[in-house]
């Protein structure tokens, strides 16, 4: 007998996930209005003013057009654009990278890097696959780049053992915490 959905159980969920389309689209566009929810308390938005807000999704990646997607989906007074010299509000980085980036900094020997401490990271809680799967759910065109060999790896890593690149990444988080204390 197949298996529905592991949150409604009544539609069929999508390959690779344990989400039907509706419910990954809930799921997804919760967690990132709640990293918006961050944002509107760092830049202080006040009744739906126009504020300029500083991101880095000038580019043709999955991440930046998501990411510009969300912001006009669920800030419609934000203006988008990248200008020099001002520090980045928004960052677009996925679990995948987050956890990517964790285990190059220790494997090179550089110490965890920061955003800062103004930053937010709306697709943290998101793994890539989810990404790309919103992205064809949204039809939000992307352009795709190859995986670096430690992204395949930590992709079939994840395919064996679901959960593994969320971990990572949230120790990553804890750890940036513990070190910017």
């Amino acid at each position: 007998m197949e298996q529905g959905c592991g949150r409604c159980g009544r539609f069929k969920p999508i390959k690779g996930l344990e989400h039907c389309k509706q419910c990954l689209c809930k799921i997804i566009e919760r967690k990132v209005r709640k990293k918006l929810g961050l944002l509107e308390d760092i830049i202080g938005w006040q009744g739906g003013a126009k504020k300029r807000l500083a991101m880095a999704a000038s580019g043709d990646r999955l991440n930046d057009r998501a990411a510009a997607y969300f912001v006009h989906r669920f800030m419609p007074a934000a203006v988008l654009g990248k200008s020099a010299g001002k520090r980045f509000l928004v960052g677009t980085a996925t679990s995948d990278d987050a956890a990517a980036a964790l285990i190059e900094e220790f494997i090179s020997g550089k110490g965890v890097k920061s955003a800062g401490k103004k930053a937010v990271e709306l697709f943290h809680s998101i793994t890539e696959m989810e990404l790309e799967a919103y992205a064809s759910i949204k039809k939000i065109k992307y352009g795709r780049a190859a995986k670096p060999l430690l992204r395949q790896k930590l992709a079939e890593f994840q395919a064996k053992h679901p959960g593994t690149i969320e971990a990572i990444a949230r120790s990553k988080e804890k750890l940036v915490e513990l070190l910017e204390k």
